[in-house]
């Protein structure tokens, strides 16, 4: 038998045939097999024995079991049936791992065994492909065809292979079966628009994309095909935007043979792979069950634990998503982003301080991560170590020198600290770097109207400022600031008029008043100002 070299498609070329195959239903309802017509009993003498060594030593074990329960296999035909089941399953294994010169002679003479089985000529159509041996892969899948007219996956799969070959014809008419079968499909509607764009008649085909990119959000490869449709029509920004928005997903669609194909799995690396995508495409149920069979092989595997909490969280499974995160790192305590994905959970409820603890662990394995030190930098702050809160800022400033979170934590920290000198000193650094930054403008603002440091405060600089920034936006803490500003300078009465504007509106919306705010207003009918606000806030 000659050997074929694999040959790795262009994207452009090979996008249809890449479509990424999900799957549903067990193999009795997927294979829907009818009575054989055996033509011979299974041999293996045509079939060579695949080089393994390179594999993991699960699957080698794996392979070498099933071919020898197919050697072992007695002659007489009350077993023929167990022959030749011993046999499909050494095929399907083969074409599973890749090993398709030993996966084609294997899956040929299942074909001639049973040759009333949908299976066989789809399976051989799917080794076809993979070797782009694109005859042989239509000739297969119209013999599939013959068997099961309907089929979606068969259809898709045909479309596509006939675009391939430039014979757009029988490509649509493929895709518009399989869109009478499944109306919902993104899989016909990406072929349909394809095969559009290759008639000339581009309209029609971003119309078809836009409907199979509604259908399936996903599969951002139509971007591809939506932007060089809009530049052939001279939509230059239009095509910019829709290329960009590409990031090579290609499109699912429902497909039980492939899906059974994949249970056959021993290969953690497979069956890993396959978690990630279940959790990527939102089947976090079908995730969880794949990392949990990667864990009964290998119940050391933190990254599959940590997959497997990522998961549990989107089902709402908080408790064991703990439990998982914590066993991840005893397996491996220098994993940062169990690390970081615990202290968001133990945050969510409540326990900051262990969760603190978690973040400067994550921060001491890398130290450059910034979402990371804003969040403990934050977390800091809500257990009441402010000046701790504040030298974490600084290093994030020190990482991104125009981060305007970091810039507003640090001088809020400070005055929560109460050091006020290196406050003041901080935010007027902060304006330097930022001058626009209309919430330091509005913190300087309030800081210069209701600093308890007398050298600190200037009414007139707070009161410019305040009214600056409500003229820009006008916001109940935008009002209350410049309320604060005109008692700073001794205007109590229009003071009191803009907080009272305050309460108003504050009733209006929430149905009460806040104490804090109340407190405001009787302070000022008292000719008081007001002094350090940002402990309220």
């Amino acid at each position: 038998m000659r050997r074929r070299n694999r040959v790795t498609l262009s994207p452009a070329v090979g996008m249809g045939l890449t479509l990424l195959c999900l799957a549903s239903g067990p193999l009795s309802e997927a294979v829907g097999q009818t009575p054989s017509s055996t033509a011979s009993a299974p041999d293996l003498a045509g079939i060579p024995r695949p080089v393994i060594e390179r594999l993991e030593p699960a699957v080698q074990s794996q392979l070498h079991s099933a071919r020898r329960r197919v050697e072992e296999a007695p002659s007489d035909v009350p077993d023929q049936e167990r022959a030749e089941t011993d046999l499909g399953r050494l095929c399907l294994l083969y074409l599973h791992y890749e090993l398709l010169d030993a996966a084609e002679p294997c899956l040929l003479q299942m074909r001639t065994l049973q040759p009333d089985d949908f299976q066989w000529p789809y399976y051989l159509a799917v080794l076809y492909s993979r070797n782009a041996e694109i005859e042989s892969a239509k000739e297969s899948l119209e013999t599939a065809r013959v068997l099961r007219p309907m089929d979606v996956p068969t259809l898709l799969r045909l479309g596509d292979l006939h675009l391939l070959s430039s014979q757009l014809e029988p490509a649509q008419e493929a895709f518009e079966v399989a869109l009478l079968q499944d109306p919902q499909s993104s899989a016909a509607r990406f072929g349909l628009g394809r095969v559009a764009i290759a008639r000339g008649s581009t309209e029609q085909g971003i119309t078809h994309f836009d409907v199979a990119l509604a259908g399936q959000p996903a599969g951002s490869v139509i971007h591809h095909h939506l932007g060089m449709a809009y530049r052939s029509i001279g939509d230059f920004d239009r095509a910019r935007e829709e290329l960009q928005k590409n990031n090579h997903q290609t499109i699912a669609f429902s497909d039980p043979l492939m899906r059974q194909l994949e249970t056959l799995s021993v290969s953690r690396e497979e069956i890993f792979v396959r978690g990630v995508e279940a959790r990527r495409q939102g089947r976090p149920g079908e995730a969880i069950e794949a990392f949990r069979q990667v864990l009964e092989v290998e119940p050391d595997d933190a990254e599959a634990r940590f997959n497997l909490a990522r998961a549990q969280i989107e089902i709402g499974d908080l408790d064991e998503a703990e439990l998982q995160l914590r066993n991840a790192l005893e397996s491996w305590p220098g994993f940062f982003d169990a690390h970081f994905n615990l202290a968001v959970l133990l945050g969510r409820r409540g326990e900051e301080e262990e969760a603190a603890r978690h973040l400067e662990e994550a921060l001491q394995i890398d130290p450059g991560h910034q979402p990371t030190r804003l969040l403990w930098a934050r977390l800091l702050g809500q257990l009441g170590d402010f000046s701790a809160a504040a030298a974490q800022f600084d290093q994030l400033l020190e990482l991104s020198p125009a981060d305007p979170q970091a810039h507003l934590g640090r001088a809020r920290s400070l005055l929560l600290a109460e050091s006020y000198l290196r406050a003041s000193t901080a935010l007027e650094s902060s304006l330097r770097s930022l001058p626009g930054d209309r919430a330091l403008r509005h913190l300087m603002a309030r800081f210069l109207a209701a600093c308890p440091d007398p050298e600190l405060r200037d009414g007139p600089s707070a009161l410019l400022l305040a009214q600056e920034i409500v003229d820009e936006q006008l916001t109940l803490d935008h009002a209350e600031t410049l309320a604060m500003a005109l008692a700073e300078v001794g205007r109590f009465e229009e003071a009191l008029q803009w907080q009272r504007r305050v309460l108003s509106q504050e009733a209006a919306v929430e149905g009460t008043n806040s104490a804090t705010r109340q407190g405001r207003a009787e302070l000022y009918e008292q000719r008081r100002p007001v002094r350090a606000p940002w402990r309220e806030d």
